[in-house]
């Protein structure tokens, strides 16, 4: 009768409709598809394909498998580099991307788009950990936390950019053609870097390291590495190669991590809270795109946000500690989330805001987070430690996609469902042990006795019962430096 009614959840044509009484109605697809009113925004793959309404589904589905491809990566890198080197990974790493970006420009279906993302997201996550191991690997111990900085920072700043640069072009194949070049750039750079020493030394290639750090000395403009040097660095690395204990196994390393009890509940904890964190991340910033504001400017702004947490997990981390500045962020974030969804506002400035603020604080968990991995396990299984951490972040950012969904069946029901899952992620970072000026553990046995004399208050800035500063005292007596004499003080 000329009356229409579309429903969210199923976006139907509803067909004669009474003046009074809507029950019995008939409903059927939009006969004539779809008409999309852009505005600032362009064409986007789930526009083209129609991916909205009833079948706005299929667009999270290619959040997900880009997460899952990324798991599946992180095994694959590494058993690449370990086994060939770092740059044999980072080259097949970069082609699989650039291959696989190039994919949806002749693949209209689906699922086969859905592929594609997987081999995507294999390549994309898992180069960066390879470049940043072998960058890493190049630098002094005294430079570690600057190339961290670094990198944090060039994250940030192009990924405040990079809407802007998607505004500019306004074409989803454009950006997935940007992609691929620039792993096809990574490939190009690749001919310029060397191999790791420290691979070459691990797999037993002492020729090749030697020439790699004589042709790095000339360039650098120092001394030639004389042949005293080189029978030096063979003993040294025999005598290394020699206290090697016998590498374990697989599962052996695996189960490791959890063999005995304090070192099974801070795992446990903090894999649980690495997994809260990245899916809130994740979800945050998908829910940027559905809070009725301009996208380009609220996911930069937030973005942008990041490089003072950047800044402060830097200058400020070995003064309060890790625990309570990461508890602070994820409670405040969950807050924040828990406030947008029932307050329910349509100011632009509050929203922006909160967004802002929540993001901040998710960047802040997730970085102070990603440092305690390195931290708190021991020496003997910290690689394993991290690899399933990341694999524990990772399903956490698939479900991140799931999450985003919710905004189907309710505008701020992600918001809700983000506030409660960060407030359990700040319950369970509570009980990470602190690692502030704590000796690396070496061993299970140290894992197991690592922090055992902190208590719950420990650096709390309200409430200390003991300052990071005579930690750091603790750590350079077991590391055989003096301790200075000082008392524990306790203060409100």
């Amino acid at each position: 009768n000329g009356s229409v009614i579309v429903s969210r959840q199923t976006c139907r044509l509803e067909l004669g409709i009474g003046a009074v009484d809507v029950n019995g109605t008939t409903t059927e697809l939009c006969p004539e598809g779809w008409h999309y009113e852009y505005d600032d925004l362009y064409a986007t793959m789930s526009t083209e394909y129609d991916w909205v309404c009833g079948d706005s589904w299929k667009q999270y589905v290619l959040h997900t498998t880009f997460w899952i491809g990324s798991m599946t990566g992180y095994v694959t890198s590494g058993f690449l580099a370990d086994r060939f080197g770092r740059r044999v990974a980072i080259g097949c790493l970069s082609a699989v991307s650039a291959l696989s970006n190039l994919m949806p420009l002749f693949i209209a279906h689906h699922w086969g788009l859905a592929v594609a993302r997987l081999i995507a997201g294999m390549g994309a996550e898992s180069v960066c950990s390879t470049i940043f191991v072998l960058v890493i690997e190049f630098t002094i111990p005294e430079r570690r936390t600057l190339i961290g900085f670094v990198w944090a920072f060039s994250w940030t700043i192009m990924a405040s950019s990079y809407p802007w640069y998607a505004d500019l072009i306004q074409s989803w194949r454009g950006l997935v053609l940007t992609n691929s070049a620039l792993s096809i750039a990574i490939l190009v750079i690749l001919w310029f870097v060397p191999e790791s020493p420290s691979w070459h030394l691990t797999a037993g290639r002492r020729e090749e390291a030697v020439r790699t750090l004589t042709k790095i000395a000339r360039v650098n403009g120092r001394h030639e590495i004389t042949e005293d040097d080189f029978k030096t660095l063979q003993i040294k690395t025999a005598e290394v190669v020699q206290s090697q204990q016998p590498k374990r196994s697989f599962w052996k390393d695996t189960f490791a991590l959890v063999a005995t009890p304090r070192l099974r509940r801070n795992t446990l904890v903090l894999f649980g809270g690495w997994f809260l964190i990245c899916l809130c991340y994740n979800a945050n910033t998908l829910e940027l795109s559905h809070l009725g504001l301009n996208v380009y400017g609220t996911y930069s702004t937030a973005i942008a946000f990041e490089l003072p947490v950047n800044l402060f997990t830097i200058m400020a981390l070995d003064r309060l500690g890790r625990r309570w500045p990461n508890v602070a962020f994820m409670f405040v974030g969950g807050a924040i989330s828990l406030v947008m969804a029932l307050l329910r506002t349509d100011s632009s400035a509050a929203t922006l805001a909160m967004a802002v603020i929540t993001i901040v604080c998710y960047a802040g968990g997730y970085n102070i987070t990603y440092q305690l991995a390195s931290e708190i396990f021991p020496t003997e299984i910290r690689g394993r430690g991290v690899l399933i951490k990341r694999l524990f972040g990772d399903i956490g950012s698939c479900l991140g996609a799931d999450v985003t969904y919710l905004v189907e069946y309710d505008r701020y029901l992600p918001l809700l469902v983000m506030g409660v899952l960060s407030l359990l992620a700040a319950l369970l970072l509570f009980f990470v042990p602190d690692t502030v000026h704590e000796p690396l553990p070496q061993t299970i046995e140290d894992g197991e006795e690592f922090a055992k004399d902190q208590g719950a208050l420990d650096f709390c800035p309200v409430l200390v019962t003991r300052l990071p500063d005579q930690d750091k005292d603790r750590a350079n007596k077991a590391n055989g430096e003096p301790v200075k004499d000082q008392d524990v003080v306790t203060h409100l």
